[in-house]
């Protein structure tokens, strides 16, 4: 299935992370039932040069996140891998092997540590264990950088620490797989 609006789904500019764990819990024919995997996407720097998002300032420059967020899903009848990825020009779904191209061309040597890093963990584990207190995103005065979303605060239901630092920290191997760039390929090439 291609071409579903964007309006169709759960989506606020900026706020990737919650958008994909909102994603994860849909109940909708196209993503239920599949093999759904959330890609964070960062590095050691936690900045990565991404092209085809929406928030570039032009269609032919990179955006510098510090992390994004998408959902994987292996389409069963044809044996793709798809990206759910609200941020994208690409549309959504796209082919995960277009997105990856478009997303990450080759970079110059002078950019190599803008280089993405992935972490990829099942949709499952991603939608238990993902929380946010949105602090990341306040100013020094306490105002949000962005708009937040109009859904509350995914928080753990037991307090403590929120988990999002650690999903984005390509050193911590707490949860999933993480993988550079020619790996995810061969990942996603292993499981068709």
């Amino acid at each position: 299935m291609t071409g579903i609006g964007i309006r169709e789904l759960p989506h606020c500019p900026f706020w990737c992370e919650e958008n994909v764990w909102q994603l994860c819990g849909l109940a909708q024919p196209y993503v239920i039932g599949r093999e759904r995997h959330v890609l964070v996407v960062s590095n050691h720097l936690r900045r990565v040069a991404m092209w085809a998002q929406r928030a570039a300032a032009h269609p032919w420059q990179p955006v510098g996140w510090d992390y994004h967020v998408a959902l994987l899903v292996r389409e069963p009848e044809h044996r793709t891998w798809q990206i759910w990825d609200l941020d994208s020009t690409l549309g959504v779904p796209a082919l995960a092997t277009t997105w990856l191209d478009c997303s990450f061309p080759e970079l110059t040597p002078a950019a190599a540590a803008l280089a993405p890093i992935f972490r990829v963990v099942a949709a499952s584990d991603y939608r238990e264990h993902f929380s946010s207190d949105r602090s990341h995103m306040l100013d020094d005065q306490g105002h949000y950088q962005q708009p937040p979303p109009s859904w509350p605060a995914i928080v753990p239901a037991e307090g403590g620490p929120t988990s999002l630092a650690r999903f984005i920290d390509m050193d911590d191997r707490w949860l999933g797989e993480v993988l550079d760039l020619a790996a995810l390929r061969s990942w996603l090439a292993a499981r068709r």
